[in-house]
């Protein structure tokens, strides 16, 4: 079995410029696409807003979508609840608050208009890293939130799924990672997917575990920015600064016995390769943001002819990755695999950026996108003969 695919686009861009739903339905359609992930920055975000406006909101998108014949596909979380240590909170009150006043009234909402769920909704504070006792705790705690989570969503027929990062306090980051977190929730009796996105695996490569060999260098060279993780191994290293460079080695191997006990502050290289990811996850990622990069800063620039000449997400590649991902033995210890994928736009545009300017740019990206995916709902392998023709 291999995916249908279709082209959607977050209206994140459009926060605090235009946020009446018969405003943002009626520019993505004249944009050319039909299918739209509404972000709670876009004025839904339950906290925000309350459950009256709530109310109002889905009556309003529904007649503007009947209007413009666009359909909201997806909700999403935005830099409200990015903003926050949420789901992972120190105080057990906040996090109880974020699943059931945040996450649950976002399934409903999301099961009242026939459409999917994506969110990021937690982080851990530095208290937590740096003992691994805590940690394990609050893993386990958000592992147990987040099945709870899936449990309901399943009730409610709603495809839901926790976006991949990019940092050591915002799990899921690396590919294991990701795909243990999938499996602990599926084991709860219920699945919840990943949302993969393709700049976030940019500069992942500063957080790989060093080697002995690695941290002498560092020692000798002064080189301050290596990553170590913990407090504990930057104070060692510090001092060791301080010592003469013969001494670099044994100091080195102190280092490295400290930090061998932080495994999850560290990735590995391959978890830097966005290709990798799109390989090994694809198939359990319901929704896949779009954004060109360079490798160099997930900036969620759009898909410019001068954007993409460095940029690396190149279509042709990404959907042979999706082809590979699928041609693999099926795991049932994870989800069943998504039958359908968005692969959704997700462009920013800065708070002083000219809005005029940047809605040229996304229609762009529209165009350059639907020279693949003309149609949405288009099987894999029919983009796949268009792509080889």
């Amino acid at each position: 079995m291999t995916p249908k695919i279709s082209l959607s686009i977050d209206n994140c861009f459009l926060s605090k410029r235009y946020t009446l739903p018969a405003d943002w339905t009626g520019i993505i359609n004249d944009l050319g696409i039909k299918l739209i992930e509404a972000s709670a920055d876009t004025e839904c975000d339950p906290l925000y807003t309350g459950k009256r406006y709530i109310r109002k909101w889905k009556k309003d998108v529904m007649a503007a979508c009947r209007n413009s014949g666009t359909k909201v596909v997806n909700l999403y979380s935005g830099h409200g609840t990015y903003a926050t240590l949420g789901l992972s909170h120190t105080d057990r009150c906040v996090s109880k608050r974020i699943k059931n006043k945040w996450i649950i009234r976002q399934v409903e909402t999301a099961s009242s208009l026939d459409a999917g769920l994506g969110f990021f909704t937690h982080a851990f504070d530095m208290s937590v890293l740096e003992n691994v006792a805590a940690y394990r705790n609050t893993m386990n705690q958000l592992i147990n939130d987040l099945s709870d989570v899936a449990l309901y969503c399943k009730e409610r027929g709603v495809c839901a799924g926790v976006e991949q990062m990019y940092t050591p306090h915002q799990p899921p980051w690396t590919v294991s990672g990701a795909e243990n977190m999938l499996r602990d929730i599926y084991r709860y009796g219920a699945p919840l997917y990943i949302t993969l996105d393709t700049g976030h695996m940019s500069l992942q490569s500063k957080w790989v575990k060093p080697n002995i060999e690695t941290i002498e260098w560092a020692i000798i060279e002064k080189d301050e920015s290596i990553w170590l993780g913990t407090e504990c191994a930057y104070s060692l290293f510090l001092k060791a600064l301080e010592s003469p460079a013969l001494a670099a080695a044994a100091k080195a191997k102190e280092i490295l016995k400290v930090i061998e006990e932080y495994d999850y502050l560290f990735c590995e290289s391959s978890d830097a390769e966005i290709y990798n990811w799109i390989e090994k996850l694809v198939a359990y990622s319901p929704i896949v943001h779009l954004q060109q990069t360079d490798g160099k800063a997930s900036a969620h620039l759009s898909f410019t002819a001068m954007n993409n000449a460095s940029g690396l997400i190149q279509p042709k590649k990404l959907f042979k990755a999706i082809a590979k991902a699928y041609s693999k033995p099926v795991d049932k210890t994870l989800p069943e695999r998504c039958e359908h994928i968005f692969l959704t736009l997700e462009p920013f545009i800065a708070t002083a950026g000219n809005i005029h300017e940047e809605l040229l740019n996304i229609k762009e990206s529209v165009n350059y996108w639907r020279v693949y995916i003309p149609e949405d709902g288009m099987p894999l392998e029919t983009i796949l003969k268009r792509i080889s023709e």
